[in-house]
């Protein structure tokens, strides 16, 4: 099956929910994992997010020699004010949970997104690196960043794996399919 052309005006409805709203990118996909365990984690996670945020689930198109690999993530959509911290330890907790080293996060009141480290490894717990400006184009940077070992991201922003990548509404009552959003 031929995949469908990117749509464009995605990235814009993406923008224009989360440019002033708390957000956080997570997954709970272990490189060590089989690809069923990886996909029922990760609904273990969208279940657990479901009832406190709004989530989109970001899937990008990655072919490595043969294999189509498929690597999921969330974007949880918090408020558009002070939260009380609370989207950011979701987001520690279920980062701890489910053996993540790090997760992207953004303030509804900053312009930028941060790296910030959920275990030991790079960057430590509770460690703030700052990637620069929040944009939906930027997501195959921030998706690279949840699954590298190496340093910081200097490292990946201009060796990014991914050639595409879209924002799916997870299924529901009245949809029974994802959908882009």
């Amino acid at each position: 099956m031929e995949p469908q052309p990117f749509q464009s005006n995605s990235l814009f409805r993406v923008w224009q929910r989360t440019r002033n709203s708390n957000i956080g990118i997570i997954t709970a996909f272990r490189k060590d994992a089989t690809p069923q365990s990886n996909r029922a984690n990760n609904g273990v996670l969208a279940a657990t997010t479901h009832g406190r945020f709004g989530y989109l689930k970001v899937r990008p198109r990655l072919i490595e020699g043969d294999v189509n690999v498929h690597e999921e993530s969330l974007l949880l959509i918090g408020t558009a004010r002070n939260d009380s911290g609370n989207l950011l330890g979701h987001l520690r907790q279920q980062g701890q949970r489910f053996g993540q080293d790090r997760f992207v996060f953004k303030r509804y009141d900053d312009e930028n997104a941060y790296l910030l480290g959920a275990s030991t490894a790079f960057p430590a717990r509770r460690e703030m690196h700052k990637l620069g400006p929040w944009h939906p184009n930027r997501m195959a940077e921030y998706h690279a960043l949840l699954f590298t070992n190496e340093g910081f991201p200097d490292e990946t922003q201009h060796a990014c794996r991914y050639p595409e990548f879209r924002f799916l509404r997870p299924r529901s009552f009245f949809s029974r399919v994802e959908a882009e959003f």
